[in-house]
């Protein structure tokens, strides 16, 4: 069964009344896709060249041995997925995976694949920790440098928050999201849906096949829906703390 989302941008590009011009989820015949693919992989190519140039230009200065070198983003692109390019508020492993590279001359484990979940509120705290310099207080990022090195322990699970700003796709207002996503499960929560999204990332790694309301997976479903609870709470900003009761 397809999704709203996903049938109501199929519908717009039907009757031609979704925005090409702006960068949210569109749905594209194949060829557009092609087309659009085909023109990303040569943006991909030049962001390639420039990054060259960049550690090019450290290597000739000498601060090769001195420097670390990220290259990251804030959102993956749908490129094609579920027949649909640019971005939304649609938490698809294309979207919530965001490129993440690190060159760092001291790290002993360089040119390996790291496959542990981190987040965006983890960089500060990394590179606050690889400066050797302690982060804020309250922090909820942990140091991927930590993890790395084998002194903290990865992640189970990591939340994602959306909180999206217009109306989009089948939503008729601005849709809240929330989606807590393991190794193996993505479980996705829509505040004005009574429909959500759970995949299993182990045997549908191209999320196709939604488990939400499938019975055999119902205690998978509550269990994450705890998780999501639980982290909502952890992450709740405590460094400002009342000075008497009420």
């Amino acid at each position: 069964m397809s999704l709203p989302h996903l049938i109501a941008a199929r519908a717009a590009r039907d009757d031609d009344s979704d925005n090409r011009d702006g960068y949210g989820a569109v749905a594209l015949a194949e060829r557009e896709a092609r087309e659009a693919i085909a023109l990303t992989y040569g943006m991909i190519a030049m962001v390639d060249d420039a990054i060259g140039q960049v550690r090019q230009k450290l290597s000739d200065l000498g601060l090769s041995d001195n420097t670390v070198q990220i290259f990251t983003s804030d959102h993956g692109d749908l490129l094609g997925d579920h027949g649909l390019m640019l971005k939304g508020p649609l938490h698809y492993q294309s979207l919530v995976r965001v490129p993440f590279v690190m060159a760092d001359p001291l790290s002993p484990s360089q040119g390996t694949v790291n496959s542990d979940l981190f987040s965006g509120v983890d960089i500060g705290v990394s590179l606050l920790d690889r400066a050797g310099i302690s982060g804020p207080e309250a922090t909820h990022g942990i140091s991927i440098f930590g993890v790395a090195s084998g002194e903290l322990r990865a992640r189970e699970g990591l939340l994602i928050e959306d909180e999206y700003q217009s109306p989009v796709l089948c939503f008729d207002i601005a849709p809240t999201l929330r989606t807590f996503i393991t190794q193996r499960w993505r479980l996705t929560v829509f505040g004005q849906a009574d429909w959500g999204e759970l995949y299993d990332l182990e045997n549908d790694p191209g999320e196709i096949v939604n488990l939400w309301f499938d019975e055999e997976y119902a205690a998978i479903k509550s269990t994450l829906l705890c998780s999501v609870v639980s982290e909502m709470m952890a992450s709740t900003d405590r460094r400002v703390r009342p000075r008497s009761l009420a």
